[in-house]
């Protein structure tokens, strides 16, 4: 992993055309859904090193190059063609992540929303079934390898230079995949957006919100991915910078919570009443003005370092929450926390938005919703 963090970034012209930058994004946002879909986690980052790339679950990456065509297919001509102004074909930048990052390249896929040729399909057919393209198609495997040693100038590379292009052109040629995009070119938004309502509908959202959350998540990923970094980095770094994982998804939870905001407000009325020498009727409604404050800043798409910062600060709420819990036996240990917590929290932030009682009463909820209460 090291050396992909490293590593500069190969030249990158980025999206070259609105739809296809869209395209690509909506691509990301529809891999998203997918994983959430199905409960499995996910690290990704939108243009790095490639259009995408993925940590895997054993820590190395996959790339993908995600690449449309308004008709006709993407043959094997096509993504071998080398233009004037590229220094490789797409079949060459598929090889480049092997040739440079070694075992920390685990695949490489070619996204397309057009089908691939009877020549791709033999490659792919070949390997899909876990047999050797150099065992069963020769032809093709020594074809593929001329094309690229050619673009990579083989005969002029060093005795050990050729030995690490050998090795990697043998993880290419059985890594590297081809798929094609469910997603339609034109329409390819409001496609993305039926899917999640598909895969949120059994959630206790309403319409409305799930419009919301989806224009976030939308959002989200349109920023990271235009967001520039410069090597070397590190993986913490890089996840802050341009990383997409799981955490893209909170605010599904937030907004259940919010569409049932009347249960939470009467929880945390119930509990200020029970202890009434500490919260008066003044505070109450302070704390509930806080609460319902802090949900339209969350859900509204402009106040993206809000949710990125207020994420951050109930993280660590909860943490200490968590790790408190055994000493929370009376409303005095309580408070107590309370203050050391949220007095600290406040003073990491920057955002004007963030109010000392945002934090008290987020400080609150989230006790609340430990069960111990």
């Amino acid at each position: 992993m090291q050396k992909i963090l490293q590593h500069d970034l190969r030249e990158q012209a980025g999206p070259n055309t609105y739809n296809r930058f869209e395209y690509q994004v909506g691509w990301t946002v529809y891999k998203t859904i997918e994983k959430y879909k199905n409960n499995e986690p996910f690290n990704y980052f939108s243009e790095y090193h490639d259009d995408m790339s993925e940590i895997t679950n054993d820590n190395k990456m996959s790339f993908y190059q995600v690449k449309t065509k308004n008709k006709a297919n993407f043959t094997f001509n096509l993504i071998t063609k080398k233009h004037a102004s590229k220094k490789h074909s797409f079949l060459g930048y598929l090889f480049y992540n092997h040739y440079n990052f070694g075992s920390d390249c685990k695949e490489c896929y070619f996204i397309s929303n057009r089908p691939f040729d009877e020549k791709i399909n033999q490659w792919q057919s070949i390997i899909q079934d876990k047999h050797l393209l150099l065992n069963n198609n020769a032809d093709l495997y020594n074809e593929i390898k001329d094309i690229i040693k050619f673009e990579y100038d083989y005969n002029n590379l060093s005795s050990s230079d050729k030995a690490n292009f050998d090795n990697a052109f043998n993880n290419f040629i059985q890594n590297t995949i081809f798929k094609v995009s469910s997603i339609p070119l034109d329409n390819s938004f409001a496609f993305i957006r039926t899917k999640f309502f598909e895969v949120i509908k059994f959630e206790s959202i309403n319409m409305s919100s799930a419009h919301l959350i989806f224009d976030s998540v939308f959002e989200t990923v349109r920023e990271r991915t235009k967001k520039t970094v410069i090597t070397p980095i590190s993986l913490v770094e890089l996840k802050e910078q341009k990383g997409i994982d799981e955490s893209i998804f909170r605010d599904i939870q937030v907004i259940r919570e919010k569409d049932n905001i009347v249960s939470i407000i009467d929880s945390l009325k119930h509990f200020c009443i029970e202890n009434s020498q500490y919260f008066n009727t003044m505070k109450i409604t302070q704390l509930v003005k806080a609460l319902n404050l802090h949900y339209k800043n969350y859900i509204n798409v402009t106040n993206v370092n809000y949710k990125e910062e207020i994420n951050d600060l109930i993280v660590y709420i909860k943490k200490n929450i968590d790790e408190n819990l055994d000493e929370l036996d009376s409303i005095n240990n309580l408070l107590n926390l309370k203050e050391k917590v949220v007095d600290y929290a406040f003073s990491q932030s920057n955002n004007p938005l963030i109010k000392k009682v945002t934090l008290e009463v987020i400080f609150y909820v989230e006790f609340l919703n430990s069960g111990e209460f």
